[in-house]
């Protein structure tokens, strides 16, 4: 028997509204920290909290995940029986019985500080690491480092043209390789920014749930993080650092979590703040105009 240690209040709820639906899921993809299951469009992790407490995750101990990834392979089926509250693959029993429930709900802050973003500028301008754009994090909106359809789809995402919306997040979605290709990451990053400081248009989400709906744009997985950011749901690395950046915040926290954020996946967590940062810098001018 492995007890869960914890998994998202949100994604408690819905799988008690789907119990139904909800029973069967397949390994689709395996890393060293854990492993992503399927059932029909619903993503599931399972593993470790190594990159913070995500939003549509099961987390073990690192014993654990290790013991399950010796025995699991692509395609596995796991079996969640709701009544009994387990999941099972093969001779090994997933347990919820003491498992800790945490909100991945990124609420609307008061304001963005000055002094937070300064901070936060600091520790962009310490990283030499490149993002999934081969450039280094932004310290300026109009960064001469970025070329000029890249910067102008960034202005195009704080539009409040539906045209140029659309246009600016289809140059994002699905931009670059992997299971996060860098521009969805960057969107989540500047999405989160904007669940705590509204600063794109009312209808940036579901213009961005409409473009998903309608076509297929981006891998399953970057899907989901977009769709979850959409509702204002992140990792909580992510909804602690959005925290840090208000200006009643002590902002003890913003260096740890900021170089937190950056070591997930390859450039991941570089795309993730690339966006955020964006999303910063735009607050800066507004507030410096």
């Amino acid at each position: 028997m492995i007890f869960i240690q914890k998994m998202s209040k949100q994604l408690k709820e819905q799988m008690q509204i789907d119990q139904d639906k909800l029973v069967s899921w397949k390994v689709h993809s395996i890393f060293k920290n854990g492993f992503n299951l399927m059932s029909g469009k619903q993503l599931l992790f399972i593993g470790t909290d190594k990159n913070g407490e995500l939003p549509f995750s099961l987390h073990l101990t690192a014993r654990d995940t290790k013991a399950i990834l010796k025995k699991i392979s692509i395609g596995d089926t796991f079996h969640y029986n709701h009544e009994k509250k387990v999941m099972t693959v093969q001779q090994l029993i997933l347990s919820f019985d003491y498992c800790y429930v945490y909100d991945s709900i990124l609420p609307l802050q008061q304001k963005i500080g000055l002094d937070q973003i300064d901070s936060a500028l600091e520790e962009a301008e310490k990283i030499l690491e490149l993002n999934g754009f081969k450039k280094r994090l932004p310290l300026f909106f109009t960064s001469i480092d970025y070329d000029e359809s890249f910067i102008k789809s960034i202005e195009g995402l704080f539009s409040s043209e539906e045209r140029i919306l659309k246009e600016s997040m289809l140059y994002f979605i699905g931009r670059g390789m992997g299971l996060t290709p860098s521009g969805d990451d960057l969107l989540v990053g500047l999405l989160s920014i904007d669940s705590g400081y509204s600063i794109l248009d009312k209808r940036f989400r579901s213009i961005l749930l409409e473009l998903l709906e309608t076509k297929s744009l981006t891998t399953i997985v970057a899907e989901t993080y977009l769709r979850y950011a959409s509702q204002h749901k992140y990792s909580t690395t992510i909804v602690s650092f959005v925290g840090e950046l208000d200006e009643h915040s002590s902002g003890n926290q913003l260096k740890v979590d900021f170089n937190t954020i950056l070591t997930n996946g390859s450039t991941s967590g570089l795309d993730t703040m690339t966006g955020m940062l964006f999303g910063i810098l735009s607050e800066k001018r507004r507030i410096s105009l």
